[in-house]
């Protein structure tokens, strides 16, 4: 079957080279002895005519418009295919004058082959099909009005037509040769790139990794020593002192205990979370979700005494669409860091526009420095003013409550509360809202998903 007309263009731009492929270093090596070639060319031209006793005119001004030519080819304010297309003029005629000097000798003929093989190496459309134009025009033009200045033998002066179509068909076969030679230089080129590119990409990562693993083991250097420290402190001296405790003071101790090792599971937890997050990723469930429920059973869940936090900003009914473990795993975060470093009042305000559900946590603490507001959401990152603080935490809550938004559609962002305070505003995609019945029946078919960790996974 013949190709389409469509499909032939198609097929004949996969076999020819597309130019244009060379790195700007190796264009301009080229170039420069492009036309340091052509300057020996204008030297030639002035000895060869001056030894064959020419005229002026041979003598100086042709030499003149292949020095012009060299001289425009050296003006970088041109552009990389304009300065190849003068040089290839200038080698061009070089040639045509070389041949008349030599009165049409036929091997004078060969410097076109020469210059055309010189040409390709620019590896661009425009001057090399100049380059065989010009073969081509001149042969034709020039050695069928003055077959004697450029044939120097009888049959070819007495049948131009005949020797000027020999020449342009050899110049031509060159040509493909030239052709196929710069294809294949391309496609090493451009696998040269590709192994460059996923090379740098594969560098990249590694470093990412090696990030990665460098601020966890200074996070846990840093951050979870402390809760270990404090547990095994108070379990030895529980352990040495335990009869000379009163009742009152080894539930003190035992509360302590307890809160390091909750301190330290928490921590945990967030480490293995982000380690599911960064490896095989998190698989949302996307259900109907109502967002006022959400927020109370989140409060509900939260260790200690339940805080005072401001509900009347919720709109009842708002339905988000989220999986509704991950909904909660991110509240939960949120509202333990405004209960840590809010210092007051919360306040949790819900509603809709343009098809999103708009939720904002705020509290009324000191707000997060400016200057570390850009690196909030980065794993293990923590401001210098709460890490030298009472608070310990792993600087992972942000970075997973921000992963699993995005996993599920939505993203937070940050903002500086008027007068003081820190507000967090999430964003999820609006459901319709979900009806009594049907939210009773959802409640006992489906159970809450969340992220898994390493070790629940094996």
């Amino acid at each position: 079957m013949a190709p389409s007309p469509r499909t032939a263009p198609v097929a004949l731009a996969r076999v020819l080279p597309r130019g244009g492929a060379l790195p700007r270093c190796a264009w301009d090596a080229r170039h420069r002895g492009i036309v340091v070639l052509l300057w020996a060319h204008v030297g030639a031209l002035v000895v060869i005519a001056t030894v064959r006793d020419r005229p002026f005119a041979a003598c100086v001004l042709a030499p003149g418009i292949v020095a012009a030519c060299a001289l425009a080819a050296s003006w970088p304010r041109l552009s990389r295919v304009a300065r190849a297309s003068i040089a290839t003029l200038g080698l061009l005629a070089s040639c045509a004058l070389l041949i008349d000097d030599f009165d049409g000798l036929i091997e004078a003929h060969f410097h076109f082959f020469v210059v055309i093989a010189v040409v390709s190496l620019y590896q661009s459309w425009r001057p090399y099909l100049l380059g065989i134009g010009f073969v081509l025009v001149h042969h034709l033009v020039m050695g069928t009005l003055m077959p004697s200045r450029v044939y120097n033998h009888p049959m070819a002066m007495h049948d131009p037509w005949l020797f000027a179509l020999v020449h342009g068909g050899a110049v031509l076969a060159e040509s493909l040769a030239c052709l196929v030679f710069w294809k294949l230089t391309e496609e090493a080129l451009d696998a040269e790139r590709a192994n460059g590119e996923a090379l740098a990409t594969s560098n990249a990562e590694l470093t990412a990794a090696n990030t990665a693993v460098a601020d966890l083991v200074a996070m846990l250097s840093h951050d979870l020593r402390v809760p270990l420290a404090v547990l095994i402190g108070h379990s030895e001296i529980a352990l040495d002192s335990w009869s000379e405790l009163t009742s009152a003071e080894q539930l003190e101790y035992v509360h302590k205990v307890y809160r390091s090792g909750q301190n330290l599971h928490s921590m945990l937890e967030d480490t293995l979370t982000v380690s599911v997050i960064d490896g095989a990723g998190v698989d949302p469930r996307p259900a109907p979700t109502r967002i006022d429920t959400a927020v109370r059973d989140a409060l509900a869940a939260l260790p200690g005494p339940q805080p005072e936090v401001d509900l009347t900003g919720l709109e009842p009914h708002l339905t988000a669409l989220v999986d509704r473990g991950h909904l909660g795993q991110v509240l939960t975060n949120l509202f333990t860091n405004a209960l840590k470093y809010g210092g007051g009042r919360v306040a949790v305000s819900a509603t809709s526009c343009g098809g999103q559900v708009e939720l904002s946590i705020r509290d009324s603490g000191p707000g997060v420095p400016a200057a570390f507001v850009p690196r909030l959401f980065e794993r293990f990152t923590r401001a210098e003013e709460v890490r030298g603080g009472v608070q310990k935490g792993t600087g992972l809550g942000l970075y997973i409550t921000r992963s699993l938004l995005r996993a599920n559609g939505g993203d937070i962002s940050y903002r500086a509360t008027p007068g003081g305070g820190a507000t967090f505003c999430i964003q999820l995609r609006c459901a319709e809202p979900v009806g009594d019945a049907v939210r009773s029946r959802l409640g006992r078919v489906e159970t809450r998903s969340t992220v898994s960790s390493p070790q629940s996974a094996t």
